[in-house]
C-alpha cells in the first residue's frame, strides 16, 4: 500500500479513510461504467467497418479481434456420442445429494460431527461501504 495508507493504522483514523475510501469507490465505479461503456462502442463501430487495426490522430492504437472459442453441449453431445455407439467413454460421475444430506443430519439419521471433517471452511472478508 502507499505511504499515506501505511501511516493510517488505528480505529482513530477510520472517519478519514472510510469517507476517501467511499469516494475513490464512487470514482473508479463511474469510471469503470464510462470504460466499459466506450470499449463496447469502440468494438462496435471496429466490427461494423471490418477494422482489426486503428492508430487515432494523438497516435493510440487499437486492434480488434474475434476468437472463437468452442465448448459442447453436453446433453446434446451424450446422445450423439450413444447414438454411434461410443457408450465406453460415457463416464458417470458420483456426487453427495447435498439435500439428502441436510435431511439426514436434520432428522437425526446422520450425526453431523461424523463427517465434520469432510467441511471446507472459508473465510470471505467482505467489506460494504455506503
Amino acid at each position: 500500500m502507499g505511504d499515506y495508507y501505511e501511516e493510517l493504522n488505528n480505529v482513530s483514523d477510520l472517519d478519514g479513510l472510510l469517507r476517501g475510501y467511499k469516494q475513490n469507490k464512487e470514482s473508479l465505479d463511474s469510471y469503470k461504467k464510462l470504460c466499459d461503456e466506450g470499449n463496447q462502442l469502440i468494438k462496435d463501430i471496429m466490427k461494423t467497418n471490418n477494422i482489426e487495426k486503428y492508430t487515432s490522430l494523438d497516435a493510440i492504437k487499437a486492434t480488434f479481434s474475434i476468437q472463437k472459442r468452442q465448448d459442447f453441449d453436453d446433453e446434446k453431445l451424450l446422445q450423439k456420442i450413444k447414438e454411434l455407439g461410443f457408450t465406453d467413454i460415457i463416464k458417470t460421475k458420483e456426487y453427495v445429494d447435498m439435500d439428502g444430506l441436510e435431511n439426514l443430519i436434520y432428522n437425526g439419521e446422520l450425526d453431523g460431527s461424523a463427517i465434520a471433517d469432510c467441511r471446507i471452511i472459508k473465510e470471505v472478508e467482505t467489506l460494504r461501504v455506503k
